[in-house]
């Protein structure tokens, strides 16, 4: 979770109703210590008087309001919270005059003698900042080691008069749960110190939260009562809030249950994400259906991957009517009770959602190729079959079908050839029709598919001769399938190419050049788009296929995992990397995780035995495709 700031204006002290003497003393007393004005010796007479001149602000007199403001003024810090709770007053005058006198009165909370000098000089900016810099300053207090700018931010939490800013600063600290839980004691005792008693919203969520902290097993009711809170601000104050705060409040409580194991209360907040996300859509004018849907579906891929089990079907139960009429929140059901081991029931919920009549061929390619991403290639193969009987050959559903049949079923099962013929039925008819070649080559997207396609059709046609000895005619084709490359280099051809039996020393150096070549290609890549795991995975396999920094590429690896974690796909890389380093056990230990997420995959199956034969013989790295 990410906080934002808003803008944020202290406004001082006017010198036509304080004397020179009571500014003075008032400065004095709060450029040291102020919490200990506000948080400790808060007697009971002091607290009266404040109520007292608060009431006197809806006098008739004129002169007597004007003898409260001056002394609420003059006593400055102690009565900033008073006049805090005085804003909601049911006398109109009152609340005028309190929301008036939170601008006039200088609280000097900014920085402390006794801060760490991070701090210091963070807090020292704040003021002077523009908006966008304060919300760095947040950010930046909120990442500094130990906690120690939590009595900070739980000071602009307190005292700063922008609702909004407060209410960031306020999520930061949440937001900082899991480095706060080894410093709890600690935390707390800041968190209570610079809070006290504070009747603000953002003060009450952190005296929760140092609550949270020392008793994390119970998770507190207020969570829930805040969220719906702050909810009804978005439309009743929507200048004390905004729609990314109470998203960031709720994903905050919706991590906090699920990591305290509390489904019922992580389901109620999920539930009022949803509504809240569909309401806010409407707004925008979007269709309600498709809105819920997506959100809908974000929602169990969520509950899915975390496995909190109660809660997905607390939300299953809930959208019912919604998920038994759409085909793909019905497989993401049926994948989570596959997760869950309920094969059975799995395998029921997927036919119900392929024997669904409404939606399109485009939305069952698209739908087949989630489901094969979590491994359920057979629900997939039967989806993508049906869009290859009904979509045009050479139409944009049918390419993108094919492409996906041929790689993830056929080609994967060893049957290249009809891997081959699929892309060619394709290839051909497109050849055979002059004006429809014309047509494809004029489109973008459909000409690198035809292009792909025809890469493919050499490819898979190269896999299957040699199974069957014929290397020449596997050279032949393999260097038809890298010709038809169009951007970057497949990694899979270059590896087959680079494992060829009997080639020449000129060939084999040409090999050597291009997988050179590609992976520069990619390091580029990767300094130009430094998060994208895809690249760091592309270059760990190309390398632990064949030769180079295979250190390197265990680095790059691990990064693709860091970057997208628990992926299939990349911890099969992973384990490819370590292999080619020549630790065994590493690579057998997340071939295994690849294959338990993936256990239709037999490529994955194929290179675990290859490991586990491997550290059998005490062989080190083998090229040898698995």
């Amino acid at each position: 979770m990410r906080v934002c700031a808003s803008t944020w204006t202290l406004v001082l002290c006017s010198s036509l109703l304080l004397s020179a003497a009571s500014s003075a003393s008032r400065d004095e007393t709060f450029k040291t210590r102020p919490e200990s004005s506000t948080v400790v010796g808060n007697g009971d007479a002091e607290i009266l008087r404040i109520k007292q001149l608060i009431a006197q602000l809806g006098s008739d007199d004129f002169l007597l309001r004007r003898e409260a403001e001056s002394q609420l003024i003059s006593i400055g810090a102690l009565a900033f919270d008073h006049l805090q709770e005085a804003q909601t007053n049911a006398d109109l005058e009152i609340a005028t005059q309190a929301e008036y006198l939170l601008h006039r009165i200088t609280v000097d909370y900014l920085v402390r003698v006794d801060d760490p000098d991070e701090v210091r000089e963070l807090m020292s900016a704040y003021p002077k900042a523009s908006q966008t810099q304060q919300r760095e300053i947040i950010l930046h207090l909120a990442a500094l080691e130990e906690a120690i700018g939590v009595g900070a931010l739980s000071r602009i939490a307190h005292f700063e008069l922008s609702p909004l800013l407060a209410k960031y600063a306020a999520l930061a600290v949440l937001d900082a749960q899991e480095k706060h839980n080894k410093l709890a004691d600690k935390v707390a005792l800041s968190i209570r110190q610079e809070i006290g008693e504070s009747p603000r919203d953002a003060a009450r969520w952190l005296r929760t939260y140092a609550d949270q902290l020392q008793n994390p097993k119970v998770i507190s009711a207020e969570w829930l009562s805040f969220i719906d809170a702050e909810n009804s601000l978005i439309s009743d104050e929507p200048e004390t809030t905004s729609l990314d705060i109470v998203l960031q409040l709720m994903q905050f409580h919706i991590q906090l249950c699920a990591d305290e194991q509390h489904p019922t209360e992580l389901f109620e907040s999920l539930r009022r994400r949803i509504d809240l996300m569909v309401e806010q859509g409407e707004k925008l004018g979007e269709e309600r259906e498709n809105r819920l849907r997506d959100i809908l579906a974000k929602t169990l891929i969520w509950t899915m991957n975390q496995k909190e089990w109660d809660a997905l079907d607390a939300t299953e139960v809930h959208y019912s009517e919604k998920i038994k009429q759409d085909r793909f929140l019905l497989y993401l059901v049926a994948i989570a009770r596959s997760e869950k081991g309920q094969d059975a029931d799995a395998s029921e919920i997927a036919v119900r959602a392929y024997e669904l009549v409404d939606g399109d061929i485009t939305e069952r390619s698209n739908i087949a190729d989630l489901i094969a991403e979590y491994g359920h290639h057979d629900w997939a193969e039967k989806e993508w079959q049906l869009v290859i009987e009904q979509a045009e050959v050479a139409s944009k559903e049918s390419m993108d079908a094919r492409r996906s049949f041929a790689s993830w079923c056929l080609h994967d099962r060893g049957e290249d050839q009809a891997a081959a013929n699929l892309m060619a039925e394709v290839v051909d008819k497109v050849d055979a029709d002059p004006q429809l070649k014309q047509s494809i080559l004029q489109d973008n997207e459909l000409r690198y598919l035809i292009s792909d396609l025809r890469k493919s059709r050499e490819y898979f046609t190269a896999c299957d001769l040699s199974k069957k000895g014929d290397h020449a005619g596997e050279r032949k084709h393999l260097d038809l399938a890298y010709a038809y490359q169009t951007d970057m280099q497949d990694p899979d051809i270059l590896i087959a190419m680079y494992r060829l039996p009997g080639q020449d020393e000129a060939y084999h150096a040409k090999v050597q050049e291009r997988i050179r070549q590609a992976a520069d290609d990619v390091d580029q890549l990767i300094e130009k788009y430094p998060n994208e795991a895809v690249w760091y995975n592309h270059w760990a396999w190309l390398v632990s296929n064949t030769e180079g920094d295979f250190g390197k590429a265990v680095r790059y690896s691990q990064r693709s995992l860091e970057l997208s974690p628990d992926s299939p796909s990349y911890l099969d890389t992973l384990g490819r990397c370590y292999f080619a380093a020549g630790d065994l056990e590493n690579a057998i230990k997340y071939q295994r995780q690849a294959v338990e997420k993936h256990p239709q995959v037999q490529v994955m199956r194929r290179q675990l035995a290859m490991f586990e034969k491997a550290l059998a013989e005490g062989h080190a790295k083998d090229k040898e495709k698995p």
